[in-house]
C-alpha cells in the first residue's frame, strides 16, 4: 500500500517545491495572490452583513404589517 503512495507524494512534493520557487522569485504574483485574496475576504464580509441587514429589515416589516393588520382586525 505504502508503495502504490509513493510516486504521488513524490509529485506532491515536487510541485510544491516548484510553487514555492515560483512564489519566492515573482513578486507579480505574490501581488495578484494578495489582492484576490483580500478581495475574496472583503467580498465574503460585505456578502454577510448585506444579507443579515436585509434579512433584519425584511423581518421587520413582515413583523409591523402583521401587528398593523391584527390592529386593524380588532
Amino acid at each position: 500500500m505504502r508503495t502504490a503512495l509513493t510516486p504521488v507524494a513524490t509529485w506532491f512534493r515536487d510541485v510544491g517545491t516548484a510553487l514555492g520557487h515560483v512564489w519566492r522569485r515573482s513578486l507579480q504574483l505574490r501581488v495578484i495572490v494578495s489582492t484576490l485574496t483580500l478581495s475574496l475576504i472583503v467580498i465574503t464580509i460585505l456578502g454577510v452583513v448585506l444579507t443579515s441587514q436585509i434579512t433584519d429589515r425584511l423581518l421587520d416589516a413582515k413583523i409591523n404589517a402583521a401587528v398593523e393588520e391584527m390592529d386593524r382586525a380588532r
